[in-house]
Parts: C-alpha cells; sequence; structure tokens
C-alpha cells in the first residue's frame, strides 16, 4: 500500500478518519448500469476500523474495497454479512462473476466507497 501512487481530491466537506483513493481494474463491478464501476474510475473509500466489522456491513447498499491478505485488493459489495462465523459475502455487478465467502480474518482493510471519479475517455 505504501508504494502506490497519492492522487490530490476536492471534496465539499471536512472528512475525518482515514481515506485512500483505489483506482478500478477489471470489469467485475460493471453491469452496464448505472451503478456499475468502469475500469480507471477512481473510488474515494473510507477506512472501517476493526472495530466496526462486528457490526452489520450489509446494513448499507454500499461498495467496498476488500483488501485480502492473500487475494489481494477486490471491490464488491456486501450482500451478507454473518456476525457469529465472521463470515462476508462478496457480491459483484457484472453477472459472470459468482458471489464468494470471505472470512473476516482473511481481510486486511476494508473500506468503504463514499465518492467515485469516472475518468474521462479520450
Amino acid at each position: 500500500m505504501k508504494n502506490l501512487p497519492t492522487y490530490p481530491i476536492s471534496v465539499d466537506r471536512e472528512l475525518k478518519g482515514y481515506f485512500i483513493m483505489f483506482e478500478v481494474k477489471g470489469n467485475s463491478m460493471d453491469n452496464n448500469s448505472k451503478e456499475s464501476l468502469q475500469e480507471g474510475d477512481l473510488l474515494l473509500s473510507r477506512n472501517i476500523k476493526k472495530e466496526y466489522w462486528k457490526y452489520n456491513l450489509n446494513a448499507n447498499n454500499w461498495k467496498y474495497v476488500i483488501v485480502h491478505k492473500t487475494e489481494g485488493i477486490m471491490i464488491r459489495k456486501i450482500i451478507k454479512h454473518d456476525l457469529e462465523k465472521k463470515i462476508i459475502t462478496a457480491h459483484s455487478l457484472n453477472p459472470m462473476f459468482e458471489d464468494i465467502d470471505i472470512s473476516l480474518d482473511e481481510v486486511d482493510q476494508l473500506f468503504h466507497v463514499i465518492q467515485i471519479q469516472r475518468k474521462i475517455k479520450d
């Protein structure tokens, strides 16, 4: 994470917390709807502290950036959260990708997307 590039952003209010910008790679969150994320989109994302992972993460209709300890970074919606087993079900918008269950013990960091900046295509 330390080697990733940084981007300046402008926001309309003071933000509190730890924020990071992720660039979308691939098409797992693209289903050709207005909800889609396209390759090259920049996602301003706020870190969710681990102490909050014990609460229902699918309560909102957010998109998440999941930093998995072995699988790397993925962007998904969380459609189910088993609080007792500490397992989330991650959902891609693209129907070509199946839902996957992820143990929160295998997650290093978790962010929720708060702003999307679409890159203008040449």
